[in-house]
């Protein structure tokens, strides 16, 4: 019976894990969410406790942290998380007013925004939509970039060196064997004087490499150039400012290219909180990476988050921008600058 309830448990969590909702159904759920938490935003005063656990219970029921949702024979696991933190958020103001109806209108506003892009999906025509070949293609393309790139930390130098005496050292060493107590002293000296010599070189060695940052740092400091910066797969010369950036995707935007407009207004809002010191960049670090280094900026992490998820929808997830994203988005720009 045992067995047989295990196998049970086994055969349910991968047929839950395989089964994806239909795009229609979890946008219903989305306007269930809406309705359930716009209940709390008109009169949260009147409500008690009972009502609001039972209130963001339904909402959690409705959007779990991840659902697994399909759309034209692809499945796609879709992040309802932030909503959670916003539900907890709520959970901790208990009945205060205040604390209640910032978090609901956070809540219901991204809702929204969700819903109209759900619509806007549903409404579009076949023929203007990308094929799941084309989508595979470019999500492959995407995951090709440098920032999505592992390198295999290579062994230091000295761990090299080390081994390379070892393995050399052994080699030297006789098979073992019945020697004569004459030979074994020759033998012990020999090995002293080669372990000697090569504590020697690597004492050597180790003065060899770090002898300059020891007694030269001036030096080097006055010879050390800037590198260039690589953002998001995206190389920038060292002396290119987000000033420049954020002026190079106004250009843009004024072109008509508002998706790359987007992008590269993100890349400097990712420039100038790496020059106040916010972040720091690097080669392998995605958006989210970025997004994550700022949790303990409350204020600056809500308006990173949402640039961060109007970048991923229009950059990643392909859909197309208008001037009211664009100047959305840049307004967004300024307000997170602020906030830091």
């Amino acid at each position: 019976m045992c067995r047989a309830g295990l196998l049970l448990s086994v055969v349910l969590l991968f047929a839950s894990q395989s089964f994806a909702m239909p795009l229609s159904e979890y946008g219903k759920r989305v306007k269930s969410a809406i309705h359930s938490l716009e209940s709390l935003q008109h009169s949260p005063a009147t409500l008690s406790e009972s009502s609001i656990s039972s209130t963001l219970r339904d909402v959690r029921d409705a959007l779990p942290p991840k659902d697994l949702v399909e759309w034209k024979g692809t499945k796609f696991l879709v992040d309802n998380s932030w909503l959670d933190l916003e539900i907890k958020e709520i959970e901790r103001s208990g009945t205060s007013s205040d604390g209640i109806s910032a978090a609901v209108e956070r809540s219901v506003d991204r809702l929204r925004a969700i819903e109209s892009r759900l619509d806007e999906i549903e409404k579009a025509s076949l023929t203007s939509l990308p094929s799941k070949a084309e989508m595979q293609g470019r999500l492959s393309s995407i995951l090709q970039r440098p920032e999505y790139a592992r390198k295999k930390k290579e062994e230091p130098a000295y761990a090299r060196l080390i081994n390379w005496i070892l393995k050399w050292l052994n080699s030297l060493l006789p098979e073992r064997r019945q020697i004569s107590p004459e030979r074994a002293t020759t033998v012990s000296n020999f090995a002293q004087i080669i372990v000697i010599v090569m504590a020697l070189a690597a004492i050597a060695y180790v003065l060899w490499m770090f002898a300059p940052r020891l007694f030269g740092p001036r030096r080097k400091k006055k010879t050390e150039k800037k590198k260039a910066r690589i953002v998001l797969g995206e190389r920038l010369e060292p002396d290119k400012s987000a000033s420049d950036v954020l002026a190079e995707a106004e250009a843009l935007a004024r072109s008509g290219d508002l998706r790359g407009a987007i992008r590269r207004g993100y890349i400097a809002l990712l420039i100038e909180l790496a020059d106040r010191k916010v972040i720091s960049l690097a080669q392998y670090k995605t958006n989210r990476d970025y997004l994550r280094s700022v949790r303990e900026i409350r204020k600056l992490y809500s308006n990173m988050e949402v640039l961060t998820n109007n970048f991923e929808l229009h950059w990643y997830g392909l859909a197309p921008a208008d001037e009211n994203d664009w100047a959305a988005f840049r307004a967004g720009y300024k307000e997170a600058i602020t906030s830091t």
